[in-house]
């Protein structure tokens, strides 16, 4: 990818904004939630998007990594900058996971944010900036976030009061449930019949992913042919909300270590430590969902089950992998929002209690602005409800 050479423009030039007095305000945590995300600060900064272009109203300008056809919704790294409530604002994301969101902000650990960067032109949507969530990544604003977007309560994580060794504390955090994240199990391209012709049910969840991480797909198609066939299990590392939300689902449990082999070798994950936590061979995982999306479209001749957000579930599907279903459910909104289909978690936006000023007041409105406008599936139209990740979905207006 190219280093930041220009911003996004239109309406004023940014020049206009005193930069020197503006607040920083830096935002980390869940990749399922970038684009609702970077909708909504668009529309507090007076913008709208359409993904790669930007239509400004007061002079607000953005860049991001990846691809101009994938556009800001999937971009792993963003900039914004314009004016909050008056105020000149630069707000800076940087996404690799609802875990280590949680971590990152609770524990007061820094991520690897963009840098400032310099406006040289205007014109239509381009990826001028560098993916800086990679650990160890140059040229990079090296910082502690101030929000965390997270697909799971902090309660789930083990990133609350004390961890690790030696003991880290970790702060309670603020949080503010902003909308509703579904799921979906998908197989790689080389998996038995069309799209949906596979099922995932919590007890093969369990069978697939503990243990070996692979099981003769007999298991999930009940025919004595396919039992020297084998399905693997492939997914994300710990930092994943997506990962912690399918164990939590389906049974596996949260912090249970699990078998998952990496596409590109063939061979379980090799141990590695994720934020300064270390996770043993096969317990770990791909850093993205769009990572994850672009190594299943690969497989087309050994059969992977894994999960996703439903944006990166669209990518992977439409490279060639197959949609399954789930406890015999297709996914659909509606069947989320009456209770059919349970593969889903609530988005949270998280922050320190001593967050205050111009950052907290842009932190409100964001948790607002997501829940009414933006978010993928609101609260407000959910007939179900459920207490914590992976908790009984019960009904809403009983």
């Amino acid at each position: 990818m190219k280093m930041l050479t220009k911003l996004l423009m239109a309406g004023l030039v940014l020049a206009s904004v005193n930069l020197a007095s503006a607040v920083t305000i830096k935002i980390t945590g869940s990749t399922a939630y970038r684009g609702p995300t970077h909708s909504a600060i668009l529309k507090l900064l007076d913008s709208t998007s359409n993904g790669t272009t930007v239509s400004v109203a007061s002079g607000a300008s953005f860049a991001y990594s990846g691809s101009a056809s994938a556009g800001l919704g999937k971009a792993n790294v963003a900039i914004f900058k314009g004016t909050f409530g008056g105020n000149p604002v630069i707000i800076k994301c940087a996404w690799s996971g609802s875990v280590g969101g949680v971590q990152t902000v609770a524990g007061s650990l820094n991520v690897n944010f963009p840098l400032d960067g310099v406006v040289t032109s205007a014109g239509a949507g381009t990826s001028d900036i560098t993916d800086t969530t990679a650990n160890g990544a140059a040229s990079a604003d090296l910082s502690v976030p101030d929000i965390a977007m997270s697909d799971t309560y902090q309660s789930s994580t083990v990133f609350n009061n004390t961890f690790g060794s030696p003991a880290h504390a970790y702060a309670n955090l603020e949080d503010k449930k902003v909308g509703i994240v579904p799921f979906k199990w998908v197989a790689s391209a080389a998996a038995p019949g069309g799209q949906l012709g596979l099922n995932m049910t919590p007890q093969l969840a369990q069978s697939t992913f503990v243990g070996l991480g692979s099981v003769p797909l007999a298991l999930y198609t009940g025919a004595n042919s396919d039992h020297a066939t084998i399905v693997y299990a492939t997914g994300r590392d710990a930092d994943s909300g997506t990962r912690l939300t399918a164990f939590a689902e389906t049974g596996i449990g949260v912090n249970t270590p699990v078998n998952q082999y990496d596409i590109s070798t063939g061979a379980p994950y090799v141990a590695k430590p994720i934020n300064g936590v270390s996770y043993a061979a096969g317990n770990g995982g791909e850093s993205s969902g769009g990572n994850l999306a672009t190594k299943l479209i690969a497989a087309t001749s050994t059969v992977y089950v894994t999960y996703f957000s439903t944006g990166d579930a669209a990518t992977a599907i439409t490279g060639g992998a197959k949609e399954m279903t789930y406890n015999g459910v297709t996914y659909s909104d509606a069947a989320v929002k009456e209770g059919k289909y349970t593969f889903w978690s609530y988005e949270h936006l998280m922050y320190r209690p001593e967050l205050t000023g111009v950052s907290l007041s842009f932190a409100t409105s964001l948790v607002t602005k997501i829940s009414t406008d933006t978010a993928t599936l609101k609260d407000s139209e959910m007939q179900v409800q459920r207490a914590t990740d992976g908790a009984p979905v019960t009904a809403k207006y009983y």
